[in-house]
């Protein structure tokens, strides 16, 4: 019997496996950084001993997935840039590409001094960036980058040469990058934007970052903002910024911007005018925000200043604490504009010369809604600063302001729902702005109107009371 044997021909394909990634550690098989990435390919990990490589990297289409890791840490690892260029700069790789646990520094270069990403979306995690200088971007500069930027320390960068801007980040070009969990602190620029930049249709997401310590020779110690950009900001904690000679120790929003601004503390921000935030003919949403303790030494608007006739803010449920404007504007200051302001905390606030919590001029157009404005030490509570302006006041209660609660307009108390009574505050010594039950502004206490002010009620029983003067109350928050 014969026996049949059949051959089964297969695709050689069936049996191909996949290339492995490789690891390439530095100094183990390439004595640098740069040598072990041009080896790389997409997966491969260059994995880099503690030390000090003194290097300008460039990782290009070519390594798209690599990913760039220390052994060690930041603390113990540093590229240095040598002040020979950018320190590491990227070209057109994907999210899967990955920076993660150095110290860059001592780049200088025009575009990112420390980090620069020119349509490339690495990841940026765990790393110091610090001690870097650049014309656009002193630590990063992202142009068309939807990088993810978290967990790093971006520190003491500088935009310092001439025409500079964004001392800590500069994103540009529909940059929609994710920046969330970083220190942005002692970063400077000659020009604006001592933390952050963001312009041409960058609407980044920034979320649950502390931005301190940064100042601006000109516009937004913090945040520099401009053109038809709409950025997410939320979160963060923005405190200590300063802008030297010009506008927004926050924020300056300008040129038909309109980030969504919401749930960040602004504090403690200094600026020539408009302190906190500055809005130039933008139309920002500025919501659920604490804008406390900033002060414009010697100008105007301590928490908010608006300006321009094409400025259409949306400035609602903010608590606008304890501001201070050398001259007009303690809390709210708005010249040449039309805005509405809903159901808004703004307390404590001293303008020198007038409007301790709110202040129009130069034909503005100011309608408040349901908002608390109470316990001005200086400046008046609501004031219209010349005959061309007109605030209109609906639902609500300013109360307890020294001079006068209105100056320079008719006062408004028992006409459309607006009242003048203590808002009882449950702890305005310790800055608690929730309101007792008994309080007049509560939704139940004010049918025609509802919840008048930014926060609901939150203390119960009845109104704890203290012997205290005006006077001495005054004076703790003059």
């Amino acid at each position: 019997m014969r026996i049949r044997f059949y051959a089964l021909a297969l695709p050689l394909a069936l049996f191909a496996t996949p290339a492995l990634a490789m690891t390439w550690n530095v100094p183990g098989d390439f004595p640098t950084i740069q040598q072990a990435i041009n080896a790389s390919t997409s997966g491969d990990i260059v994995l880099v001993a503690p030390g000090t490589y003194t290097e300008n990297l460039l990782i290009p289409a070519a390594q798209n997935g690599i990913k760039i890791h220390s052994s060690g840490g930041a603390g113990v690892t540093t590229i240095d840039g040598g002040a020979a260029g950018t320190t590491v700069e990227f070209d057109n790789v994907g999210i899967t590409t990955e920076i993660i646990g150095f110290t860059i520094t001592n780049g200088n270069s025009a575009t990112g001094g420390g980090l620069a990403l020119f349509n490339a979306n690495p990841k940026v995690d765990s790393n110091i960036i610090t001690g870097n200088v650049g014309q656009l971007g002193g630590g990063i500069f992202g142009d068309h980058t939807q990088s993810t930027i978290s967990n790093n320390q971006i520190t003491n960068n500088a935009a310092s040469v001439a025409g500079g801007a964004g001392g800590g980040l500069y994103l540009d070009d529909a940059s929609l990058a994710q920046v969330f969990n970083n220190t942005i602190d002692g970063n400077s620029t000659v020009g604006a934007g001592g933390g952050l930049l963001l312009r041409l249709n960058s609407n980044a997401n920034v979320h649950d970052n502390t931005i301190t310590n940064n100042s601006a020779g000109t516009n937004g110690g913090a945040f520099f903002i401009t053109g038809a950009t709409a950025p997410q900001i939320k979160n963060n904690v923005i405190r200590n910024n300063h802008a030297d000679s010009g506008l927004g120790g926050g924020f300056d929003i300008a040129s038909g911007a309109f980030p969504t601004i919401t749930l960040n503390q602004i504090v403690s921000n200094t600026a020539l005018n408009s302190a906190g935030i500055h809005v130039v003919s933008s139309s920002p949403g500025i919501t659920q925000n604490n804008i406390q303790d900033n002060a414009a030494a010697t100008g105007n608007a301590g928490g908010i200043g608006v300006t321009g006739v094409t400025a259409n803010p949306t400035i609602q449920k903010n608590l606008i604490i304890r501001n201070f404007a050398g001259n007009n504007g303690g809390g709210l200051w708005v010249s040449g504009s039309t805005i509405t302001a809903t159901s808004n905390t703004i307390a404590l606030n001293s303008g020198a010369v007038d409007g301790g919590g709110v202040f129009a001029i130069g034909n503005a157009r100011v309608t408040l809604v349901r908002d608390i404005v109470s316990h001005s030490p200086v400046g008046n509570g609501v004031s219209q600063g010349d005959a061309g302006s007109v605030i209109t006041v609906r639902c609500c209660d300013v109360w307890g302001n020294t001079v006068t609660n209105y100056n320079g307009m008719a006062d408004p108390t028992g006409l459309a729902n607006n009242f003048s009574a203590d808002p009882f505050y449950c702890d305005i010594f310790s800055l608690d702005f929730h309101l007792f039950l008994s309080s007049p502004c509560t939704a139940a206490n004010a049918p025609n109107c509802g919840l008048i002010g930014a926060l609901d009620v939150g203390c119960m029983g009845p109104v704890r009371t203290q012997v205290k003067s005006w006077g001495s109350i005054k004076a703790t928050y003059r």
